[in-house]
């Protein structure tokens, strides 16, 4: 049986049992203050609505109570066996059926041994399995995939963390072509088409570098740079190699060969039909990022805009791909601390957690130790057990703050202690553990940078009493965090909105508010791009614009929504205007 319910759940006010359904009566009391205030939270089961409802017994006006229906991507799905109450939290109850490989192959042996009839009967079962578990992928899975990306329950920023949500949802890579006709925002389209113009142009390199072992004499590294350097600028550039290649086959001399052959790739792979124009429209930097972790090369400037040398690729390795199917004593100490914490968690973030948490600090503490024995303290596995359990540290540290301190920092006025302390000695150390593996644009990377930004405790703080010059630190990890995101996920991005915003509203709350205008614009016309002006998220940010802008006169706080971007976009190019005449 399929029950919902919350993932945090809340007590009811009556009975003063946790709410299990996804289903319940509210009501809040605000201030009358600028912020509005909530000053108190009623929250009422079903059922005992249902028993005060005749007699109006609540303990609050029954005429502001509202029902309440929880969003989807905030409810928690288990399986319950009816007789036992046996919940099962990770997925329904049931044996797996493996599909068989050979069911469309047809063995010649079993007609001389005369298991004829056994074998079609078991064959036709198979490609019976087989074909519903097809429909179910094609008709279910896949469309649920593209509603959870067009309605942000799902948010990809980089190439691995598409693979991922892809295979974690049983759906193959060569649905790509599929996703990328279906989705409705900008940025996960052109996400989608670099992933594929990677993984084609991935199949004609490692063809291309094939032709190596073929050589009399043997090849070299270098030999091996000359290839790949010659497929990067034909497909990338248009032009040939300065270097002498005499390892790349006639036929892939020329771009227009080239892009024909990717072009007839992707027609066959993935289902869409992308020419060589499309360069002119995507991310070309973050497709040659993402192409170097797929065939192991790094390249010293990847925004170079013309063709490319042997000295402009720095390493170039062979790359095994690998992953661990199995459980190391690592994530069997991380699953028990994540589960201990989970039980000491309250239903507001600003509540005392229970001891249980306390105890789950020297679990996740003993995890980071066991983490640097198995994969050493500079892998990415080590880096991403050090990131969590600094934002458990800062869970616990933001127990002690409250919701009106801040609009984005949960830290915000609370004092330090040895929790914030420790919680940013890991992000360090987490931040330090992806440079070294590698991979210096993960954006993991900046929501360490952004958890530092909260952590940072301001002695001698007063209000408006620095300029953006005299930055404090707060603002230094912000602008690290943009610099990560901007490189490696890209400027049309929410997520690269969201850190605009917290800059802006960082800005804000000390009193810089001709500081906070640019970076709120820019945030408030990334989200009008990509949800449209009267999206919950757009206005949102659009109330924070106005709070800014009606501060500074700028007049933007009086224009209807559907306006306030092209108004920017006037304002900008008036002023680089201006600027051009002055020079």
């Amino acid at each position: 049986m399929c029950i919902r319910d919350r993932r945090e759940p809340v007590v009811c006010d009556e009975c003063g049992q946790f709410i299990d359904e996804y289903e319940y009566h509210y009501f809040e009391k605000r201030n009358v203050d600028k912020a509005h205030t909530v000053l108190r939270r009623y929250y009422c089961c079903l059922a005992c609505y249902a028993e005060l409802e005749p007699k109006k017994r609540f303990k609050v006006p029954e005429n502001k109570i509202v029902k309440k229906v929880l969003p989807e991507k905030d409810r928690a799905r288990y399986w319950m066996h009816l007789e036992t109450g046996v919940k099962v939290f990770d997925r329904p109850p049931c044996n797996e059926i493996p599909l068989n490989p050979d069911a469309f192959v047809h063995f010649e042996e079993y007609d001389t041994r005369g298991l004829e009839a056994t074998y079609v009967t078991e064959v036709a079962r198979d490609r019976e399995t087989i074909r519903l578990a097809a429909l179910k992928l094609e008709d279910e899975v896949i469309p649920k995939l593209v509603e959870d990306l067009n309605h942000l329950e799902i948010i990809v920023r980089t190439s691995s963390e598409l693979t991922e949500v892809m295979h974690t949802r049983g759906i193959n890579i060569r649905y790509i072509g599929r996703l990328s006709l279906s989705c409705k925002h900008n940025y996960l389209r052109e996400l989608l088409v670099r992933e594929i113009i990677a993984r084609a142009a991935k199949v004609l390199i490692r063809d291309g570098l094939s032709f190596l072992k073929d050589e009399p004499s043997g090849f070299s590294t270098e030999d091996a740079k000359k290839c790949l350097l010659h497929y990067l600028n034909e497909i990338f550039f248009g032009q040939p190699s300065q270097q002498t290649v005499t390892v790349v086959p006639d036929d892939a001399r020329f771009s227009s060969s080239v892009w024909e052959f990717l072009t007839e790739q992707i027609r066959r792979k993935f289902g869409i039909a992308i020419e060589r124009d499309i360069l002119g429209k995507v991310n070309v930097p973050l497709l040659l990022r993402t192409l170097g972790k797929m065939l192991g090369f790094t390249l010293a400037d990847y925004n170079s805009r013309g063709p490319l040398n042997v000295g402009d690729i720095t390493s170039f390795k062979p790359r095994v791909k690998a992953k661990n199917s199995y459980k190391t004593c690592v994530d069997i100490a991380l699953e028990r601390a994540r589960l201990v914490d989970r039980m000491g968690k309250r239903s507001q973030w600003y509540m005392e957690g229970g001891p249980e948490r306390a105890l789950a600090t020297d679990m996740f503490r003993t995890a980071t130790i066991m983490i640097e024995q198995v994969f050493s303290a500079e892998s990415a596995e080590a880096a991403r057990v050090f990131k969590e359990f600094a934002e458990h540290l800062e869970e616990r540290h933001q127990e002690r703050g409250k919701p009106h301190y801040s609009l984005w920092n949960r830290s915000y006025f609370v004092q330090e202690n040895e929790l914030s302390a420790e919680a940013r000695f890991n992000h360090q150390k987490a931040i330090a553990a992806f440079v070294r593996s590698g991979d210096e644009l993960n954006p993991e990377i900046a929501e360490c940078f952004v958890a530092l930004a909260r952590l940072v405790k301001e002695k001698h703080f007063t209000k408006g009493n620095f300029s953006e010059s005299e930055s404090p630190e707060v603002f230094t990890n912000l602008l690290k965090a943009i610099d990560v995101v901007e490189r490696g996920v890209g400027v049309d991005h929410p997520e690269a909105a969201e850190l605009y915003c917290k800059l802006a509203l960082a800005y804000q709350e000390r009193g810089l508010i001709y500081e906070a205008s640019p970076w709120i614009r820019k945030a408030f016309c990334i989200f009008f791009r990509i949800f449209g002006p009267f999206d919950d998220i757009t206005l949102k940010i659009f109330d924070y614009l106005k709070a800014i802008e009606v501060v500074i006169d700028s007049g933007l706080e009086r224009l209807p929504v559907e306006e306030v971007a092209g108004a920017i976009e006037k304002a900008e190019f008036e002023q680089s205007a201006a600027l051009v005449k002055v020079d």
